[in-house]
């Protein structure tokens, strides 16, 4: 944890980003070709969302070198439930190549 910015340790609530990812998980879903692709969509989404609906923080103009301990943070905490989540999107939604 000692890589992620500050802002991200002081205000990170995962329960509520958890219900985030639930509601962006069909989107990301959509947007996305194969599961380790929606896995950094819906993290990044996710934790976009949740700091701007409940900070007001944009985080749009963050680099990628700064989003890529924060996202292997959400995935590594939430892999199992995001893999839940793909295979259940991919049922009910079976798409050609995914």
């Amino acid at each position: 944890m000692s890589d992620l910015p500050n802002f991200f340790i002081r205000r990170y609530d995962s329960h509520k980003l958890e219900k985030v990812m639930k509601k962006g998980a069909i989107h990301a879903y959509f947007d996305t070709r194969n599961k380790e692709d929606f896995k950094i969509e819906l993290a990044r989404t996710a934790v976009e969302t949740f700091f701007y609906m409940k900070y007001e923080i944009d985080l749009g103009n963050m680099s990628e070198e700064e989003w890529q301990p924060i996202i292997d943070y959400i995935i590594g905490v939430f892999g199992p439930l995001m893999d839940m989540y793909y295979r259940g999107l991919k049922r009910d939604y079976p798409l050609s190549g995914k």
